[in-house]
């Protein structure tokens, strides 16, 4: 007999699987394995780690992403917010860039 699920084992199973992103900063695009669970901060440290950058070098800057059916571009909450509360799927594009914009002339 087999036995039902309940929707939080489903959603919980769900943001437990790996997910596969793409991870853009201008000028090369990688990779990333994530879960939904983890947070914003646990995916710049991914980052972080990928594009061999400083430890720390994206802490307070803002990370964007595009789903595949997204027109536009949407920064992503808080660092402590998860990845499923940002909704975050398998594919979805994420950008990102370390450069500071000093504006003016």
């Amino acid at each position: 007999m087999s036995k039902h699920l309940t929707s939080n084992e489903i959603k919980m199973r769900r943001n437990n699987s790996k997910k596969i992103i793409y991870v853009n900063d201008g000028n090369r695009e990688e990779e990333i394995s994530v879960s939904l669970n983890e947070t914003v901060f646990d995916l710049k440290k991914k980052i972080e780690q990928k594009f061999h950058l400083g430890n720390g070098i994206l802490k307070g800057k803002n990370i964007r992403k595009k789903g595949l059916k997204d027109r536009t571009f949407k920064d992503l909450e808080g660092d402590e917010t998860t990845l499923a509360y940002n909704h975050i799927h398998s594919e979805s594009r994420i950008y990102f860039n370390v450069l500071k914009n000093k504006g003016g002339i």
